[in-house]
C-alpha cells in the first residue's frame, strides 16, 4: 500500500452528517479524497487532521482510490493559521431555516418572486426577490433580498438555476432577518 503526502487545498463537510467527508490536495486538485465514518469521529478529524493547509501522509483503499483509510492519517506538518478553511466562515440554508423558525415561529413568512425580465432559459439565468416577513400589522419586521443564478458550473445543479436563485435569495433575507453575516454555502455553489 502506498503512502501519499500531500498538501490540503479544500475540505467538504457538507456529507458530514451522512458519515463521510472529502478534501482536495494541491497536488491533485480535481481529485476529491473521500473519509468515511461516524460523523463523531469525522468533527474528530477535522479538528485535528483534516484541515487547510495541513500537509498529511494517507493511504488510500486498493479497490477505491479515492478512499482513504483513516488509520493511516498522520499529520507531517500543521498548517499555519493563515489557511483557515473558508467553510468554517460559512453557514448554509438548512441552518438559517432552522434558525428562524426557533427565533420566530409562527410570526415567520417567507414570500418569494422571479423577477420578470430576468428569466432566460437559454443562459440559465433568473434572478429571485424573497421578502421574509415577522410579526403582522404595525409591528412587522421585512427583510428583502435578491438572488441570482447564472452560469453556475456544477452540473449538477445546473438544470435547477430557478431553484438555486431561489433559495439563493430567501438564504440572504434569512441571513438579515437572524443577524447572521455569514454568507451561506449555497450563495456560493
Amino acid at each position: 500500500m502506498d503512502k501519499i503526502i500531500a498538501t490540503i487545498k479544500a475540505v467538504g463537510v457538507k456529507k458530514l452528517g451522512e458519515g463521510s467527508i472529502g478534501f482536495l490536495t494541491e497536488e491533485e486538485p480535481d481529485k476529491w479524497y473521500n473519509i468515511y465514518d461516524s460523523p463523531e469521529r469525522l468533527n474528530e478529524i477535522l479538528e485535528s487532521e483534516i484541515i487547510k493547509g495541513n500537509v498529511i501522509e494517507f493511504s488510500v483503499d486498493e479497490k477505491d482510490k479515492r478512499r482513504v483509510l483513516i488509520e493511516t492519517i498522520a499529520v507531517k506538518e500543521k498548517a499555519t493559521t493563515d489557511n483557515k478553511n473558508w467553510a468554517e466562515d460559512m453557514t448554509n440554508f438548512e441552518d438559517l431555516l432552522a434558525d428562524a423558525h426557533k427565533k420566530f415561529g409562527e410570526k415567520l413568512s417567507i414570500t418569494t418572486a422571479l423577477m420578470a425580465d430576468s428569466l432566460n432559459w437559454e443562459k440559465q439565468k433568473a434572478v429571485f426577490k424573497a421578502v421574509v416577513s415577522i410579526g403582522s400589522g404595525e409591528t412587522t419586521q421585512i427583510f428583502e433580498a435578491h438572488g441570482d443564478a447564472e452560469g453556475i458550473l456544477n452540473k449538477i445543479i445546473q438544470p435547477h438555476f430557478m431553484r438555486m436563485a431561489e433559495t439563493r435569495a430567501i438564504a440572504r433575507a434569512l441571513r438579515w432577518a437572524t443577524n447572521n453575516a455569514k454568507t451561506a454555502k449555497e450563495e456560493s455553489e
